[in-house]
């Protein structure tokens, strides 16, 4: 082989793994590994996409965290979910963070938010007093 074609296969492989490299950037620059340590003062958009038992299978909600006690408020932005409020704990490991919530109209229920992206992701919640009961979907941080 000649030496200006291997100068040309180099440089072909050099650049192949340069855009793989900063592909690999790139998509690294949009993940987080790590649940917030908090969620005062956030406000979440929820899509669901299933539920069953007591839960909406289908809609939107909007959970609004207070910054300064620990009380939310949870809207309907599709006309499948019921407006509540309640108190809440909240921690968080990993990409997980684990809401735990009284609420006024599922009593005691919890929901995992699974970070995949630095402000959003999946989550999955259930409630205590119907172990059938179970609804997942995707949220954001808005």
């Amino acid at each position: 082989m000649n030496k200006y074609k291997e100068e040309i296969i180099v440089v072909k492989v050099t650049l192949i793994m340069f855009f793989m490299l900063l592909a690999a950037c790139t998509e690294a620059d949009n993940k987080n590994s790590s649940a917030p340590g908090s969620l005062s003062g956030k406000t979440i958009k929820r899509t669901i996409t299933a539920g069953t038992g007591l839960f909406a299978n289908k809609g939107t909600s909007t959970i609004k965290v207070s910054s300064n006690s620990n009380t939310y408020i949870k809207t309907d932005a599709g006309n499948n979910v019921a407006d509540s409020v309640g108190t809440y704990t909240y921690t968080s490991s990993g990409d997980t963070g684990v809401f735990s919530m009284k609420d006024s109209s599922l009593s005691f229920a919890t929901c995992l938010f699974i970070y995949n992206k630095k402000t959003s992701g999946t989550f999955k919640c259930t409630v205590a007093s119907d172990v059938k009961a179970k609804q997942s979907g995707t949220f954001v941080e808005i």
